[in-house]
Order: C-alpha cells, then structure tokens, then sequence
C-alpha cells in the first residue's frame, strides 16, 4: 500500500465531502446472475 493510497482512504473515511461527489450507481445483472446469488446465500 502506498503513501498516497493511505491518505485517499484517510480522506474519505474522515471528511464528508468526498462523498458527496461519489455517485453510487448499482451494477446492471444479466439473467444468470441473480439466480446464482440466491444460490449462494443458501
């Protein structure tokens, strides 16, 4: 890990403005993949 990985993460955990940035977009699924996530949550 360097220096300046260490430091994004420190911002990010501390400060409220990066996140306010960030937009969370959630991915898109082909049919195969929920039912094999039902699956694996047995």
């Amino acid at each position: 890990m360097t220096l300046a990985e260490m430091l994004a993460m420190y911002c990010l955990v501390w400060s409220p403005v990066p996140w306010q940035v960030i937009t969370f977009d959630a991915p898109t699924l082909d049919e195969k993949t929920p039912s094999s996530i039902a699956r694996s949550r047995r």
